[in-house]
């Protein structure tokens, strides 16, 4: 989630608003949220692309939550087991979250993300 300023606690109070859609299709969603960051959506069967547009002058920060997951309306959906999250160099960081479904099988979901910008610290909390 890109977020501006500064994060004491990923886990508490961070939130935003959309104000409205620019442009909404079958696989791309483009909104500016509350806080004035442009933010992109892209989508495909397998992989899924996320770009964020900061305003000047503010802190810019990505909040990652892998063991956050979304219940579907019915059933037990995925619980989140463990996760690993490595920054690789400034600009690049990678993980992955594995999940246990109502089954006992595992999923894993693997993801990455480049910065255009060196970034000015990391944390990992």
């Amino acid at each position: 989630m890109p977020v501006l300023g500064e994060v004491k606690n990923p886990f508490e109070g961070i939130q935003d608003s959309v104000t409205g859609v620019n442009k909404a299709g079958n696989d791309y969603y483009k909104f500016v949220s509350g806080s004035n960051i442009t933010v992109e959506l892209g989508a495909s069967n397998h992989s899924g692309i996320y770009q964020y547009t900061f305003p000047g002058g503010y802190a810019a920060n990505v909040v990652i939550d892998i063991s956050h997951v979304f219940q579907p309306p019915q059933g037990q959906g995925l619980k989140y087991k463990a996760g690993s999250f490595e920054v690789l160099s400034d600009r690049i960081y990678k993980g992955t979250g594995h999940y246990i479904d109502e089954y006992e099988s595992v999923h894993n979901i693997s993801f990455c993300g480049y910065f255009d910008n060196t970034a000015n610290g990391k944390c990992c909390f």
